[in-house]
Formats: structure tokens, C-alpha cells, sequence
């Protein structure tokens, strides 16, 4: 059995890379709870190979610009402790 289509706005959401907000919609669209929610989201990106890579690869992005800032982030402030305590 297949499952009706997804509402058009989550719809879009999933196409923008937004999962969560996907599931927020289905289950505000169709009244059913967070795990059937993302069960419907999760069954609508498994018979949609393409568009799961594309998600998969929106996370890989978002997990690598976290790296990046918190990378930063620690090389200031190691930066301004050695300021503070060696140069200063």
C-alpha cells in the first residue's frame, strides 16, 4: 500500500533541505504524532534516492560549517588567553 502524497509544503521543505521543519508540517497537516510524522517523512525520502542524497548532503554541509566555527571560535580564544597571559 502506498502512502498518500505528502502536504505540498512539507513537500517543499524536504526540497530545501528542512527535515524537521517537514515533520512539523506532516504533523500539524495530519494530525498524527512525531514518530508516525517522521515515519512518513523518513518512507517519503526512502522512495526518493535522489533527493535523500541531496538531504544528506545538506547535513554534511551544516556539520562542516559547525567544525569550522567552532575551529574558530577555540582559535580565538586560545588566541586571546595567550595574549592576555604571555604578551600582555
Amino acid at each position: 500500500m502506498r502512502d498518500k502524497p505528502l502536504p505540498i509544503d512539507a513537500t517543499l521543505a524536504i526540497n530545501d533541505g528542512n527535515v524537521i521543519e517537514a515533520i512539523k508540517l506532516v504533523r500539524s497537516a495530519e494530525g498524527l504524532d512525531l514518530m508516525q510524522a517522521k515515519a512518513r517523512v523518513d518512507r517519503y525520502l526512502d522512495g526518493n534516492p535522489a533527493l535523500k542524497e541531496k538531504i544528506d548532503e545538506v547535513r554534511r554541509e551544516a556539520r562542516n560549517r559547525l567544525i569550522r566555527n567552532v575551529l574558530l571560535f577555540d582559535a580565538v580564544i586560545v588566541a586571546a588567553l595567550i595574549w592576555w597571559f604571555v604578551l600582555r
